[in-house]
């Protein structure tokens, strides 16, 4: 992983921008698609919300 690359040579500035420009980006997926997932398990055990 390239973060943990960057912790471990001590290069927290670089560190730090890789978080700021990867986590937003990640989040936003992360979270479309565990919605999508979540909707998809709970229509297929009986709880849909249609």
């Amino acid at each position: 992983m390239q973060l943990e690359a960057l912790v471990q040579q001590n290069q927290l500035t670089e560190a730090h921008q890789y978080i700021n420009q990867y986590i937003p980006e990640w989040f936003s997926l992360h979270a479309t698609t565990m919605d999508r997932a979540l909707a998809w398990h709970l229509n297929n055990c009986g709880m849909g919300i249609s």
